[in-house]
């Protein structure tokens, strides 16, 4: 054999060498780990796995053991999601797949909802969307999401309109009884139709605000503007000075300008508010918070009085303590007080005073109480 021949033998021997050597590395490595796991020593176990996809990335089988581990045994959702995410873009109908993958999601997307981190967890629950398009506790986290995050002028209506179908989806795909864990305490747990609902309503109720802000405004420049006409007008008049004999004039009735609310978001927004009474709460206090807004619903947006001293009364009925419900039940019987004098009912007058005196006196009560 020729000199040149037998360097290139030596250096196919030594490749063929070098090759095995690798193999049978990833080949003991892997099953170093398999025993290890078998033995419940997973920490141990989990770092000849990562030896062996150092050495091979794609291999599926140290691959989905290593998952197996990282999701089911150690609940590392870090590491989880590494091995979880490569696996499902393979194997997307995999169902313990999809299960270790939605798990590192949830997790992931639950953790910085909490943290308020509403941009980066909505990206994860819209990932797990993908796989589970009905999970309702993810479908309320991403509506709710959507919500705080628009909340705050400048709103973006079309993401509150997201949040709306959002909000109903997870409605759908939930029962009375589930609950998600509130974002502010650990120890706490949401009713996820309630919550919904409440968004829901409170999402018509901003943008009814929004429009009554603005019509108040209008209606401050107008009796500005009026006013300061009247005084340049009073100015040009000469001063005279006359006696008039005094006489009781009747008073004219003034006649209050109505708020044009938009009739379809009034509408839903008492719906929802009714849905949410309907569904059994635990906390007292939340009880009424329904009952409360339909009633100033009515008070302010359609100068209704009587019908929100109705709704306060069934607020009373669940919590007779509440001193919200007392406080505006006592200015709606002042408003009502004040309508009864103006359309000179003064029989009606007195007694809306004298219930008046009443929630004043509760009002009092319950504030040295507490």
């Amino acid at each position: 054999m020729s000199l040149k021949g037998f360097r290139t033998w030596m250096l196919w021997m030594g490749g063929l060498l070098v090759l095995s050597t690798l193999t049978t590395g990833c080949n003991t490595e892997l099953a170093r780990a398999r025993k290890l796991a078998g033995n419940k020593d997973y920490q141990t176990a989990i770092l000849y796995y990562e030896k062996a996809l150092k050495r091979d990335p794609d291999d599926l089988d140290a691959l989905k053991e290593a998952a197996q581990i990282y999701c089911d045994e150690l609940k590392n959702m870090s590491k989880c999601f590494e091995k979880s995410e490569k696996l499902y873009k393979r194997f997307k109908k995999d169902p313990k797949i999809q299960d270790w993958y939605k798990k590192s999601l949830w997790t992931f997307a639950n953790n910085l909802y909490i943290q308020q981190l509403l941009g980066k967890s909505s990206k994860y629950l819209r990932k797990y969307l993908e796989i589970d398009a009905n999970n309702g506790k993810v479908l309320y986290m991403l509506a709710d999401a959507r919500f705080r995050q628009n909340r705050k002028p400048p709103r973006k209506d079309d993401e509150l309109i997201k949040a709306i179908k959002e909000f109903h989806l997870a409605i759908k795909n939930t029962k009375p009884s589930d609950t998600v864990r509130s974002k502010f305490d650990s120890k706490n747990k949401l009713i996820i139709q309630w919550e919904a609902y409440m968004k829901v309503a409170g999402i018509y109720d901003m943008w009814i605000k929004d429009k009554f802000l603005d019509w108040q405004k209008k209606l401050e420049e107008e009796a500005k503007e009026k006013a300061q006409k009247a005084a340049k007008a009073e100015k040009k008049k000469k001063r005279r000075r006359r006696r008039r004999r005094r006489r009781g004039k009747k008073k004219k009735k003034v006649e209050k300008p109505k708020f044009p609310v938009n009739e379809e978001h009034f509408k839903k927004a008492i719906e929802a508010y009714k849905a949410a009474s309907k569904i059994p709460q635990s906390n007292k206090y939340k009880r009424t918070v329904p009952y409360i807004q339909i009633a100033l619903f009515y008070a302010q947006f359609k100068g209704d009085n009587l019908e929100g001293v109705k709704w306060l009364k069934k607020a009373e009925q669940e919590d007779d303590t509440n001193l919200s419900v007392a406080g505006n039940m006592k200015m709606l019987y002042d408003r009502l007080k004040e309508e009864a004098e103006n359309n000179d009912e003064k029989k009606l007058a007195k007694k809306y005073e004298k219930m008046s005196v009443v929630y004043d006196s509760k009002v009092a009560s319950l504030r040295g109480q507490k």
